[in-house]
């Protein structure tokens, strides 16, 4: 097997820390920039936006195709440009081409990614819709792909407010990951999707439970600052606020916020999404001190970025 179609079923195993210690070869070695494509995919599944954008630059101006197009899109997309990247994904969907070249994703993989650009655009609905389509031949593949069509089926659902639905996505996704002694990264998807799941369906204690487990996973597999970490906190903040747990929660945002604003920026969306839930929760804690100014400034750079009408902007207006 080549070193592109290795490194193509490492990335779906989760194996994405040792793609992304491969894929910085020589350009002699990499003449058409498939592995740089590759390692610019799991870059970003590690949290690495800027090294993920400088790869996914240096394998279009290596080469093109399929492969070359998705990593262009989850770059744009890692560093907070989601309208862009969904452009770039629906344009490769309208005419995908041949599918067949080592390390180029299928188009079942496509349609998922594209899943998850709606979704973070806050088109939830019509993710939900592509995801079902997507789901209901994804047991045709591989088990590998089979998983992730449950987890984007699960993510999709829960953004429809289908807390049930969801749960049952995760449950046959972590299923098969425990079963097959599938790699952290992955365990630790299904648990986070699992924990969202529980606190919204009113077990905010088993929620706690899930994203603890989780944390330790994507600690182990991706250091314990990196932004998986901060992602599964930041979901774990949230259930320990449902709890009642409100200064733990508050502390848990605040470590939250500050790693995504490392990794990220400090002006990147997701580090203004965490410091308006530090500000609510400082308001929870009894600390009125500029919380609401706090809360507002953060809502208008959201808004800024992703729409008055995106479901996160719209949730925020319920607490101003």
């Amino acid at each position: 097997m080549s070193l592109v179609a290795t490194l193509a079923e490492e990335l779906r195993a989760g194996a994405w820390r040792a793609v992304a210690e491969r894929a910085d070869v020589p350009d002699p070695d990499d003449p058409t920039g498939r592995i740089a494509a590759l390692g610019s995919r799991a870059l970003g599944r590690l949290g690495f936006p800027d090294a993920c954008l400088t790869f996914a630059e240096r394998a279009a101006r290596r080469g093109e195709g399929a492969l070359h197009t998705l990593a262009s899109a989850e770059a744009q997309l890692a560093t907070g440009q989601p309208g862009r990247a969904r452009a770039t994904l629906e344009s490769l969907l309208d005419d995908p081409g041949p599918l067949s070249r080592p390390g180029d994703p299928s188009l079942h993989e496509l349609q998922m990614a594209l899943c998850d650009l709606l979704r973070a655009c806050g088109e939830s609905a019509r993710a939900y819709g592509l995801a079902l389509k997507v789901r209901a031949q994804a047991d045709r593949t591989s088990a590998l792909v089979d998983e992730e069509a449950w987890m984007t089926l699960g993510w999709t659902a829960w953004a429809c407010g289908r807390g049930q639905e969801a749960a049952r996505a995760f449950g046959h996704a972590h299923h098969s990951r425990t079963k097959r002694a599938a790699e952290d990264t992955l365990q630790a998807q299904s648990l986070d999707g699992l924990g969202a799941c529980a606190r919204v369906l009113g077990d905010p204690h088993q929620a706690i439970a899930y994203h603890e487990r989780a944390l330790s996973l994507w600690a182990r597999a991706t250091g314990p600052g990196s932004p998986s970490v901060a992602a599964c906190r930041h979901r774990l903040a949230h259930a320990l606020h449902r709890s009642g747990d409100f200064h733990r929660a508050r502390d848990a945002m605040a470590e939250a916020m500050l790693a995504t604003a490392k990794h990220f920026g400090r002006d990147h969306v997701d580090t203004w999404i965490s410091r308006f839930e530090v500000a609510r929760y400082d308001i929870d804690c009894g600390d009125f001190t500029d919380g609401f100014a706090r809360m507002a400034r953060a809502r208008a750079e959201v808004a800024k970025r992703l729409g008055a009408q995106h479901p996160v902007v719209r949730s925020m207006d319920r607490y101003l």
